[in-house]
């Protein structure tokens, strides 16, 4: 739309790039502001109040209380269904997008840049559109011996997290009741390796993390640093805690988040 145009003619003017040039990046901010901004106006349309709350995000939130319009507010953010530049946004009772599409990448050596050659979505799994091209760019797929896991059975750790991974309760707990993005990795990687395997959830119930205090692990974590679990299959974000007991493996996705910051002098900025 109008919107839409501004944004690209004011951005490739601020950047000193032509329209064609703009990043995937700038399109997805585009597009997360927008929601916000559109969940905004609908939010005071209504009339409701947004009371000022003075948050220290550098300590703890409970000793600023709670957000009273935070629940209405983010309500009304998953109310939002608009025609943004990379989809159409609408989300569901969660809070998560619908219909999520991830983009299949190939990083072309002698272009120095990653190129869009397929894509990922619940519904219709993998989609390769391009060839990919490997390392010496070459498109023949490379002939050496891939590693075997044949008659090995390896417990995998995970956490229901839609579109990651999403669990038909109405199933059971089989491997045939959870599908999602991980969960397609899975299947194509025992295929290839020739491994069978089992999920387990965390024994605690909870996701984890690392105690200060205590200097601990629980949830996922717990469970594969003390051998319950062989593989942790979620898509876990490395950070330099986690590194210091965990071994990753190579990053295979990169996701993009929005981060709500409380400014004491915007207005000075002309914010």
């Amino acid at each position: 739309g109008d919107l839409y145009k501004t944004f690209v003619k004011k951005y490739s003017q601020l950047m000193g790039i032509t329209e064609h040039d703009i990043t995937p990046y700038a399109r997805l901010a585009f597009d997360a502001v927008y929601v916000f901004v559109v969940g905004l106006d609908n939010y005071f349309n209504d009339n409701n109040p947004l009371r000022e709350r003075t948050i220290d995000v550098w300590n703890s939130f409970e000793k600023a209380g709670n957000f009273e319009d935070g629940p209405l507010l983010y309500k009304y953010f998953k109310n939002v269904s608009v025609s943004g530049v990379s989809k159409h946004l609408e989300f569901n009772a969660g809070g998560e997008i619908k219909n999520p599409k991830y983009d299949i990448v190939n990083f072309i050596t002698s272009e120095a840049y990653f190129r869009e050659i397929g894509s990922w979505t619940p519904a219709n799994g993998v989609t390769i559109h391009d060839k990919v091209v490997f390392s010496g760019s070459t498109t023949q797929i490379p002939t050496y011996q891939i590693d075997s896991l044949r008659g090995e059975h390896l417990i995998l750790g995970i956490d229901v997290d839609p579109p990651f991974i999403i669990h038909e309760e109405s199933c059971g707990d089989g491997i045939e009741c959870y599908s999602g993005y991980c969960i397609d990795l899975v299947r194509d990687l025992a295929k290839t390796l020739g491994f069978s395997y089992s999920f387990r959830k965390p024994s605690d119930g909870t996701w984890g993390g690392y105690n200060e205090k205590t200097k601990e692990w629980s949830g996922i974590f717990k469970d594969l640093l003390e051998g319950n679990i062989d593989i942790a299959t979620v898509h876990m974000s490395i950070n330099s805690i986690r590194e210091k007991d965990i071994d990753f493996s190579v990053p295979f996705m990169q996701l993009r988040y929005w981060c709500w910051c409380v400014c004491s002098h915007c207005s000075s900025l002309g914010v």
